[in-house]
């Protein structure tokens, strides 16, 4: 049982870091210089 908590929040931490990064990097594919402002 403990190890399927461990496993969820990894799942979770993996998605919500995949998402982080997708999101980074459509934000510099659509526009670079938005990271500058």
């Amino acid at each position: 049982m403990g190890y399927q908590i461990y496993s969820k929040k990894s799942i979770d931490i993996l998605l919500s870091s995949q998402l982080f990064t997708f999101q980074l990097i459509s934000l510099i594919s659509i526009d670079p210089w938005t990271i500058f402002y």
